[in-house]
């Protein structure tokens, strides 16, 4: 369970309703599905916005799957992953 051994900073994650955050360490690229999420509700089948470093521009959008994971795929280390609800 040691987030930083996974190439996460558990020190930069922002977990509120609205808004999840967390800074993606290490080199190269991987899909990401955050877990253990406090306050931010991921609902099956439900849309979701993402972006990557800053919150604008373009988001992309992603679903979760019918077990309420959201996978962001193809997220680069040294990058800030932030995510939102859909509308």
């Amino acid at each position: 369970n040691d987030l930083t051994l996974h190439a996460w900073d558990p020190s930069s994650i922002v977990d509120t309703e609205d808004r999840y955050e967390i800074m993606i360490t290490g080199q190269g690229s991987a899909d990401v599905t955050p877990r253990r999420l406090q306050n931010f509700r991921v609902v099956p089948g439900g849309a979701y916005k993402y972006w990557i470093n800053e919150r604008q521009g373009p988001e992309e959008v992603i679903t979760a799957d019918k077990w309420g994971l959201l996978t962001v795929p193809n997220v680069k280390g040294g990058t800030r992953l932030i995510l939102s609800p859909g509308e």
